[in-house]
């Protein structure tokens, strides 16, 4: 694009229409300085255009058309040009055979934060319970409701951040392969693997000092909450592993105690 100007103004819109009523779904901009317009022989400028759409408006219901809008201050009349333009998402390429499968159970699996909460809850209640019953007569009547409500909402923030943990893990097996984002999503898809296991070690700890039965409870919670699994296999999802991991080891605890 060629125009005579000295600065600019770019933006990227997704429109969708319904009823006849144009709607702005999402929007970036991209400003250019007199030093980022090239100069060309003639007297004209060359307006680069580089701007980056994030992965993240996936989650969002887009709508099918994108305009490219450019307001350039030359000297004289400004000139506002747009463009309709064809963008892809290079994730909805069939570059693996089991991909569409694969990304069809992640996304699946990305949704049920209510049956997470709920599970939440009820661990969280059991083991608030039973840590105040087991401690009524070591510590004073006005510090149960601490000894209470820190387990209980300890536990149903950790069930609650499930969801985002599930878009997270969606994310990255969806891109994984992607050039040049693949190796990023294999690093952080590698982190969130582990976060089950670094949760199910704190459990278990706090298991050994306080209450043993403890993890026994959140270990079931676990495994009710490793359904749908977006990692499509159940076996391989580490929520499950790790899940199943605290029972066993909340067993042999409670058998050395």
């Amino acid at each position: 694009m060629r125009v005579s100007a000295v600065q600019a103004l770019v933006s990227l819109t997704n429109v969708d229409v319904k009823n006849r009523t144009v709607i702005e779904v999402w929007r970036t901009e991209q400003r250019l300085g007199r030093d980022e317009i090239r100069a060309a022989g003639d007297g004209t400028w060359t307006i680069p255009v580089h701007i980056l759409i994030p992965p993240e408006i996936r989650t969002k219901q887009l709508g099918p058309l994108w305009r490219l809008r450019v307001h350039a201050q030359a000297q004289g009349a400004d000139i506002k040009p747009h463009f309709e333009v064809p963008i892809f998402d290079l994730a909805d390429l069939p570059y693996k055979e089991e991909k569409s499968e694969r990304e069809a159970t992640a996304l699946a699996a990305s949704h049920g934060g209510n049956a997470d909460i709920g599970v939440g809850l009820l661990v969280g209640a059991i083991i608030a319970f039973g840590l105040g019953f087991g401690l009524a007569d070591r510590v004073a009547y006005e510090s149960l409701e601490g000894v209470f409500m820190v387990p209980f909402f300890a536990s149903l923030f950790a069930f609650m951040s499930l969801g985002a943990w599930r878009n997270a893990v969606t994310v990255a097996i969806r891109d994984r392969d992607l050039p040049g984002r693949g190796r990023q999503m294999r690093q952080q898809l590698v982190l969130l693997t582990l976060a089950p296991w670094t949760v199910t070690g704190i459990v278990l700890w706090s298991a050994w000092a306080f209450l043993p039965y403890a993890g026994f409870v959140w270990g079931f919670g676990m495994l009710l909450c490793a359904h749908p699994s977006p990692f499509g296999r159940i076996e391989r999802d580490p929520l499950m592993q790790s899940g199943a991991a605290l029972i066993l080891f909340t067993l042999i605890v409670m058998g050395f105690r």
